[in-house]
């Protein structure tokens, strides 16, 4: 099970190279990507909790970016950033 940002999802990135994708040939063990663009902790949270959490797994990869995923996770301190884009 993979959560997490732009990163974890390969934003930008042909499928194969994506992290949980080379993970999954490296390893012969499948990796179901649940990460997305702009997703933060609590995201990622809810994706587990309403989505991930259906489909069986033993494990769970998630991602924290510390340039934004702890803004996200501070309501007051996002709100100070001149590019908050969640206003």
């Amino acid at each position: 099970m993979v959560l997490g940002d732009s990163f974890l999802e390969g934003w930008g990135l042909p499928v194969a190279d994506r992290l949980s994708n080379l993970l999954e040939e490296a390893t012969g063990v499948p990796h179901l990507n649940f990460a997305a663009a702009h997703f933060g902790p609590y995201q990622q949270l809810l994706v587990y909790e309403e989505l991930a959490s259906q489909f069986d797994h033993n494990a769970v990869l998630a991602s924290v970016l510390p340039t934004n995923d702890f803004i996200d996770l501070d309501l007051e301190a996002a709100r100070e950033l001149e590019d908050y884009e969640y206003r």
